[in-house]
């Protein structure tokens, strides 16, 4: 199991309160109520693989505020401990070499090199993505690759086990 950034941050917001996800400046279109939706998809999945590049997207997002990103905000402080928590967590990395994700510029220029990553490591590893991105959505499913945009598992209640 893969989960792009804004999927992961909505859940590591969540750890701390899933209320917190809502009212996130960098979060769309998840809600409070979602927290609870990935914590089983987690937990049900045998791993979850992830990227360096996914990890520094995250990483980026986490902030409120400008005042949480220099650090005088203790929430952001609790996100960053969560974070860490769960990253110790026995989490799978997987990565590609930046020769291989710059192959395809099409791909590249339309994506970014974070989800460009996904891509790369979802046709190497077999795993499937849960995003809410349209674009890596359509990328994905045009490389035959297991994909399942988060509010369609929202909709459908759908219990997902990878």
């Amino acid at each position: 199991m893969l989960l792009d950034a804004n999927t992961l941050l909505a859940y590591l917001v969540g750890c701390e309160n899933p209320l917190n996800i809502t009212n996130h400046k960098r979060i769309d279109g998840y809600f409070g109520k979602d927290y609870d939706m990935i914590a089983k998809i987690l937990s049900e999945s045998s791993s979850l693989i992830i990227t360096p590049y996914i990890l520094a997207e995250v990483s980026n997002l986490i902030p409120l505020d400008k005042r949480a990103k220099r650090g005088r905000d203790h929430t952001n402080n609790q996100y960053f401990d969560k974070s860490v928590d769960f990253l110790g967590s026995g989490m799978k990395e997987s990565w590609k070499r930046v020769a291989d994700l710059i192959r395809d510029r099409n791909v590249l220029s339309r994506l970014g090199i974070a989800d460009t990553s996904i891509v790369e490591v979802a046709l190497s590893k077999g795993c499937a993505v849960i995003t809410e991105d349209g674009d890596l959505c359509r990328e994905l499913l045009a490389r035959e690759c297991h994909v399942c945009k988060f509010s369609i598992l929202r909709a459908e209640r759908v219990n997902f086990a990878y």
